[in-house]
């Protein structure tokens, strides 16, 4: 009787134990491909930064010349400060999923 019961327990730890490297592997493609879609989304904001900030630059120009509005300036300085916090929206998805990649 007790080594029907310790056969009974045993294999219900080894279902557990496969369970949970199953659970683990999953886990751990999971957190490659965040990584990966964290580093193509921290591009993508680096790029629109990089474009919004440009045509700040620009709108400066066209509005000291007086060839558009304040509120035309305004709104082109408006999504640059938007690029810049999606930047660092961007920047800190990454660093939080390669802190999950140490633990």
């Amino acid at each position: 009787r007790n080594v029907n019961q310790a056969s009974a327990s045993l294999a219900g730890l080894e279902s557990r134990a496969t369970q949970s490297r199953v659970n683990l592997t999953v886990a751990q493609q999971t957190l490659k491909t965040d990584i990966a879609r964290a580093q193509a989304d921290l591009k993508a904001a680096q790029a629109q930064y990089a474009d919004a900030q440009a045509k700040a630059q620009r709108l400066t120009t066209l509005q000291q010349q007086r060839y558009i509005s304040q509120e035309e300036a305004e709104t082109g300085f408006t999504n640059q400060a938007q690029a810049a916090t999606n930047l660092q929206n961007a920047q800190t998805r990454l660093r939080e999923m390669q802190t999950q990649q140490l633990s």
